[in-house]
């Protein structure tokens, strides 16, 4: 574990929690609309790897033998600092600075969902289990937990396929240096 790789992954921590908690601080629950919110909060999410993908491209690139494993545990090491950052920005956020935000975001997710409802007798049956549900959503060191693990999942993937390509593509040089 280096210095870089923890100072990359404490950067992607730090953006990835202004990105998706910056909005938030000033957030109409009126005006909100929550497909734009997922594809903000989904996007934001995959380019939580860029921090681990840059920490394999220097470690590459500080020593080019660097094999596949080791890329993959420099990646991984990265993404673990960025998911840490993540969660403690996510904790502080919802248990501090808006202490309200979750069970207001979660009445304001039910009542949009429940409009959707044409029947009398589901809505009534679907807002009865949002009401039961509440407290699993209305925690904040779940909620982040939840939200952390799904950056550290979904960047799993980018992870694994640029740690592969980067190992290809060494190999491949190595090749053509190498004389017969």
């Amino acid at each position: 574990m280096n210095k870089t790789n923890l100072l990359i992954g404490l950067i992607s921590g730090l953006l990835l929690s202004l990105g998706f908690l910056g909005p938030l601080v000033n957030f109409n629950f009126a005006e909100a609309d929550s497909a734009q919110g997922e594809q903000l909060g989904y996007g934001l999410m995959m380019l939580s790897s860029l921090g681990a993908l840059t920490a394999m491209f220097f470690t590459r690139r500080k020593n080019p033998e660097t094999g596949f494993t080791a890329l993959i545990k420099q990646g991984l090491i990265t993404l673990v600092m960025t998911t840490l950052i993540f969660y403690a920005a996510n904790v502080l956020f919802y248990s501090v600075i808006k202490p309200d935000f979750l069970a207001q975001f979660y009445d304001a997710f039910a009542i949009q969902k429940a409009e959707r409802i044409t029947d009398a007798a589901k809505k009534a049956e679907y807002l009865s289990a949002m009401e039961k549900d509440r407290h699993l959503y209305t925690n904040s060191f779940l909620y982040a937990g939840i939200m952390s693990a799904t950056v550290f999942f979904i960047s799993l993937m980018p992870i694994a396929i640029f740690g592969y390509v980067m190992f290809r593509l060494g190999r491949r040089k190595r090749k053509q240096i190498t004389p017969n």
